[in-house]
């Protein structure tokens, strides 16, 4: 009986013949749509060695390799996160002998260490992996998400790569790095992440453990942004995470895999031209076609609607579960209103949004929002769909910078608006550094105007409130000009209203004074 078992067990365990990438989406609670990537001659293991514990023929579990892309790869189409990193590395040849998840965050996001591993012990719970082996790697927007991973998960990270990054923590929420292999890398001419960002983490790290004793830190002078992109295709890279395990005693730091500055060079060699073969499943999201998955117990994608258009009220009532609206129906008159005098302004939910945090970010409140939209304050928010937050149409003002002969860099055009290099690449559509000549403009912010008419219809009341002090809590990841930017007043402004200087840090939790 056992082997009969075991023989079904066998047949039933998923068997690659060729390197394979799926696109995993609306899979995982709380986590990310991602792409799967199981390379060749991938099979899983786990019947067999549960029964035959004892033996040394069978294969070890694969270790898992998680890529978090940088800013220009945020939004909806999963397509976009293979146009460079690990998934494109392998797609082009380079052989990574892991599982890798490659998941994507929403514009404007910032990485969320609980919602990556949530992914991962989806996968993990799925496919035949070693959890002492769990490997992250990323650059700038990706960066921060690994060092953010890392310094959440120490105990289950095995090594760490962060690429021209940061941090979103500050101070002592760095000290659990240094229970972590990590190698951190930065150019001192890197216009889109300044390189004091690594600076500050490694000084973080040097202030808890001055010996730092699992930090490669290299800092590479007059080396740009993008150059960086080209560690993914590096086999050094993955030999040297793949050094390292959890269970390793002390965890030592492996320093003897190098990345010379002239390997950048030659950075793709080895790769064969034109690729490899790789089978893509990945299933359509406006039809009811289910996707292929590996395992027959994971679950199916549902379709989803991507639809940029402002919602009917039919759909409105849609974004909540069904029980949470005032009431089910509006009169004619109400409809033929919304319809005929009224133009909104929309929001589309994103994960981690609460009404809340929707009405700071547009300047209403959570009451207003529950009138526009006919909902109870407690409903839940359906992921996709939109949010009326705007009874009027306003536009924004649109902010140009004319390029001058002093103009050295991205980052100190971004430092004149209080705003960073990724917001202004945005703007201008940008997904690289441009070089822009003299008398060229470009946009460096769009602004909501405020409404003269709006302040001078408000009561003598409402204007007394209006001049009392208001104040914003410092969260992790904030900075002046973060703050600046949400309450449009400037960071110099903000020093006069607190009496400190620009470059104070903030401490987390402390009131500051913005208007």
């Amino acid at each position: 009986m056992k082997k009969l078992l075991l023989l079904i067990a066998v047949c039933l365990a998923p068997v690659l013949c060729s390197a394979q990438l799926y696109a995993m989406r609306d899979s995982v609670q709380n986590g990310y749509n991602f792409w799967l990537y199981l390379p060749d001659g991938y099979k899983d293991m786990r019947a067999e060695r549960i029964a035959n514990p004892d033996s040394d023929e069978l294969k070890e579990p694969l270790p898992i390799v998680v890529f978090l892309h940088g800013r220009s790869l945020s939004g909806t189409n999963l397509n976009t996160v293979r146009k460079y990193g690990t998934i494109d590395a392998v797609k082009r040849g380079r052989k990574v002998n892991a599982v890798v998840i490659a998941p994507q965050v929403n514009h404007g996001d910032w990485w969320r260490p609980e919602h990556v591993m949530n992914v991962v012990e989806w996968v993990a719970k799925r496919y035949d992996v070693d959890l002492t082996r769990l490997y992250v790697l990323g650059m700038s927007l990706g960066g921060y998400g690994t060092l953010d991973f890392a310094a959440a998960y120490p105990d289950r990270t095995a090594a760490a790569i962060a690429l021209c990054g940061g941090s979103t923590k500050r101070g002592n929420a760095l000290s659990s790095l240094n229970e972590v292999p990590l190698w951190i890398m930065h150019g001192t001419a890197d216009a889109s992440v300044a390189v004091s960002e690594s600076r500050r983490v490694k000084q973080a790290m040097e202030e808890s453990n001055p010996k730092t004793p699992r930090l490669r830190y290299d800092e590479w002078a007059g080396a740009n942004h993008s150059i960086y992109a080209r560690v993914f295709y590096m086999n050094e890279a993955y030999e040297w995470m793949f050094k390292h395990r959890t269970t390793d005693k002390n965890r030592p730091v492996d320093c003897i895999v190098t990345i010379p500055n002239s390997r950048f060079n030659n950075a793709y060699s080895g790769l064969p031209r034109g690729g490899i073969a790789l089978t893509v499943y990945d299933p359509p999201t406006k039809s009811t076609t289910k996707g292929r998955y590996m395992d027959a117990k994971a679950p199916l994608p549902q379709p989803s609607v991507d639809n940029n258009e402002p919602a009917t009220n039919e759909e409105q009532a849609a974004t909540t579960d069904k029980g949470n609206t005032k009431s089910d129906k509006k009169s004619k008159a109400e409809t033929a209103k919304d319809n005929s005098t009224t133009s909104y302004k929309y929001h589309t939910i994103a994960e981690g949004d609460t009404l809340g945090h929707i009405a700071i970010k547009y300047n209403t409140s959570v009451k207003k929002l529950c009138e526009l939209n006919n909902i109870e304050k407690d409903a839940i928010l359906k992921i996709g769909k939109t949010l009326k937050v705007s009874a009027e149409s306003v536009e924004p003002e649109i902010v140009y910078h004319t390029i001058t002969a002093d103009d050295t860099s991205y980052y100190a055009i971004a430092s004149k608006y209080n705003t960073t290099v990724e917001a202004i690449m945005e703007l201008n559509g940008l997904t690289e550094p441009k070089v822009y000549h003299v008398g060229e403009q470009i946009i460096v912010a769009k602004r909501t105007p405020s409404s003269s008419a709006g302040s001078s219809a408000k009561s003598s009341g409402s204007k007394k409130k209006g001049s009392e002090p208001k104040y914003h809590t410092i969260v992790d990841g904030d900075t002046l000009g973060h703050i600046a930017i949400k309450y449009n007043t400037t960071v110099k402004r903000l020093c006069e209203l607190n009496g400190i200087k620009k470059d104070d840090i903030l401490s987390l939790g402390k009131k500051l004074r913005v208007k």
